[in-house]
């Protein structure tokens, strides 16, 4: 098996690694969490940390909380059929405890990875830019282009 030289630049493609404005303004930024930080200081978000631990029997911290939380997580990605395997990790939680986890993620990444910031969708102007290039030149049957689809994976 031969794969084809990567002809995607890195940049293009993981461009949140390579933007300072990123790294600096939102993921090195305190204040990206501060919503998140606000819901962990809610009463609410005391009292779910304080029912799973009553309900494991020990003294849970939030980082013990969240720990479990993403063992739960991770194991339905990998078992998503719930009637075949019943993850331990989410038996912990009620349902109203997985809303609350679910909406502090939630509130987490739309600061992080959203449209918190202007610079997290304004540094995928090239990636869009290169998009448009690619399907403008499809679409006109320009010879340069040979190929008949582009296709890129990545992971953010």
């Amino acid at each position: 098996v031969s794969f084809p030289q990567n002809i995607v630049p890195a940049m293009l493609l993981s461009f949140y690694e390579f933007c300072p404005a990123y790294m600096d303004g939102v993921d090195s930024n305190n204040n990206t969490f501060v919503e998140k930080y606000k819901l962990m200081a809610s009463t609410e978000y005391r009292e779910m940390v304080d029912s799973v631990a009553q309900r494991v029997g020990l003294v849970l911290e939030t980082a013990d909380v969240e720990m479990a939380w993403a063992m739960c997580r991770y194991e339905i990605a990998e078992y998503p059929d719930a009637l075949e395997h019943v993850s331990p990790w989410c038996a912990l939680f009620s349902e109203d405890d997985l809303k609350i986890l679910e909406f502090a993620d939630d509130l987490m990444f739309y600061w992080k990875d959203g449209y918190g910031f202007d610079i997290n969708w304004k540094m995928t102007q090239p990636l869009m830019a290169e998009m448009h290039q690619k399907f403008s030149q499809l679409k006109s049957g320009d010879p340069i282009s040979t190929l008949q689809s582009y296709l890129y994976f990545g992971h953010s």
